[in-house]
């Protein structure tokens, strides 16, 4: 073989490789839970994930927020992780929030499933409670 066609063919493969794992959910995700409407706009560079989220009450649209989030992307566990950084709006009694999304192994690219928790919740110290979850992806792009 060629030498530089097999450099050629190496870097392929290994490129190939990095898009395969790299499980980007860039875009707007939305789902509602309990009676509430939520809203996720997604950037993922590699492993690294930020955005905002928006959410409001479904009978009292006067009740929402808006909060900008970071997070990261686990390739081992094939989790993402979110967490609050701050408000960009609050009507007042909105918190922030924690956020852990997956894949399950029947669903579409579209959809992921997910527990999201109050971040000042005590259950958050030991792992337990949160809400479950299942968001569903709206458009490639955040909006």
């Amino acid at each position: 073989m060629d030498v530089p066609l097999k450099y050629s063919l190496t870097l392929i493969f290994l490129f190939a490789c990095k898009f395969m794992n790299a499980q980007n959910i860039t875009g707007c995700w939305q789902t509602y839970r309990n009676e509430e409407f939520m809203q996720f706009n997604i950037e993922q560079q590699g492993n690294e994930l930020c955005g905002y989220s928006y959410d409001y009450e479904i009978y009292d649209r006067r009740s929402y927020c808006k909060a900008n989030f970071e997070g990261n992307y686990d390739t081992e566990r094939k989790f993402w992780y979110f967490y609050g950084t701050g408000f960009i709006e609050n009507s007042g009694s909105h918190v922030l929030m924690r956020i852990i999304l997956w894949r399950g192994k029947t669903d579409p690219e579209n959809v992921l499933r997910g527990k999201v928790f109050l971040q000042t919740s005590s259950n958050n110290v030991f792992g337990m409670g949160g809400d479950d979850v299942v968001i569903r992806k709206i458009s490639g792009r955040p909006v």
